[in-house]
């Protein structure tokens, strides 16, 4: 979910599945992009993985050293 108002902006995602080391919060050309990878066990019946990617685009407002 993404909040606003004049003079903030909070982005809350449900990701009680994926241990901290399993995501990355990153900024590239005015973009937040937050990702997350999870492995489970693999076994004769095969193996279950979950990825997601989030990009969002900043305002120009935005003062990118707060983040």
């Amino acid at each position: 979910m993404l909040f606003s108002d004049k003079e903030n902006i909070a982005i809350e995602l449900g990701v009680s599945q994926f241990r901290p080391e399993e995501l990355s919060v990153n900024m590239r050309d005015r973009k937040l992009i937050i990702e997350g990878h999870h492995e489970e066990r693999s076994d004769d019946h095969g193996s279950i993985e979950r990825h997601f990617v989030r990009k969002y685009s900043l305002p120009e407002k935005t003062k990118l050293d707060t983040i």
